[in-house]
């Protein structure tokens, strides 16, 4: 079983925007627009919930288990920083992460700490929430069309 920080550590070197981790598949990069496993291994729902609760301060995982779906951003020293989504899927954790903006736009941003988990997402109440859900609405129907063959994506 890979851990998140090699898989994140591959993500980094290959340039992918984002990282979905889910029951049943290998882990999944995004490079270039293009969805593709890492791997051949899927994972098992024990696998999918120690990488998601590995990034997890126990607040956190308090909070998601009341809701069921968390967003964060952490950083990685010597990667870059990311923002997370820490959801329930088809009964077992799931979670898709994409390289921040900020840090994608500038290369790799240091950060202080080994993980520095714990920093909730800024903005106004809401702001972009519609944007990221539509957005990661559409990645779970490429990830499904990459895996299954008969299925046509709901979402433009």
């Amino acid at each position: 079983m890979a851990n998140l920080h090699e898989l994140l550590k591959e993500m980094s070197d290959k340039g992918a925007s984002d990282l979905h981790i889910t029951t049943g598949i290998p882990p999944m990069i995004r490079l270039h627009g293009h969805v593709m496993p890492v791997g051949t291994n899927p994972l098992s729902p024990a696998e999918t919930k120690s990488m998601a609760y590995s990034i997890l301060t126990e607040a956190q995982k308090q909070k998601f288990e009341e809701q069921w779906e968390l967003d964060l951003s952490f950083g990685v020293k010597g990667l870059s920083r990311f923002r997370a989504n820490v959801f329930m899927q088809r009964g077992a954790v799931a979670v898709d992460l994409e390289v921040h903006a900020d840090a994608a736009q500038a290369g790799v941003v240091p950060v202080h700490s080994e993980t520095a988990a714990g920093r909730q997402r800024g903005g106004a109440g809401g702001a972009g929430r519609d944007r990221r859900e539509e957005r990661e609405k559409r990645r779970r129907c490429d990830l499904l069309a990459q895996w299954t063959r008969n299925f046509s994506c709901p979402f433009p």
